[in-house]
């Protein structure tokens, strides 16, 4: 099921992003954000763009966001899309679901 992320799915949403900033190049990140961190860029980003969570029995098995890529003037009509998906939930056809309804 796709929802909107509420804060208490912030300490599953890390649990998924931690892994890919430890041991992939995707997130551009050298060491996963603190709680607090994350739970500031949450906070941010939601206060103007959605972001999106799989949920299965009760837990998130993947996210999806848009934020702003660059914080110029000119570029406040533009979004980054950003989708992560714990290694259970891979090769599901969830990351293509997440993205449809963000682009909706």
């Amino acid at each position: 099921m796709i929802r909107l992320a509420t804060v208490a799915d912030v300490p599953e949403i890390l649990g998924i992003y931690a892994p890919y900033v430890e041991n992939t190049t995707f997130s551009f990140e050298y060491a996963a954000p603190s709680y607090e961190e994350f739970l500031l860029r949450f906070q941010k980003i939601t206060a103007q763009f959605p972001w999106l969570v799989w949920e299965e029995e009760g837990n998130v098995l993947g996210y999806a966001y848009g934020s702003r890529p660059f914080e110029r003037a000119g570029y406040s009509w533009c979004a980054e899309v950003s989708i992560y998906l714990c290694p259970k939930a891979q090769g599901k056809g969830i990351g293509r679901k997440l993205y449809e309804v963000l682009e909706k």
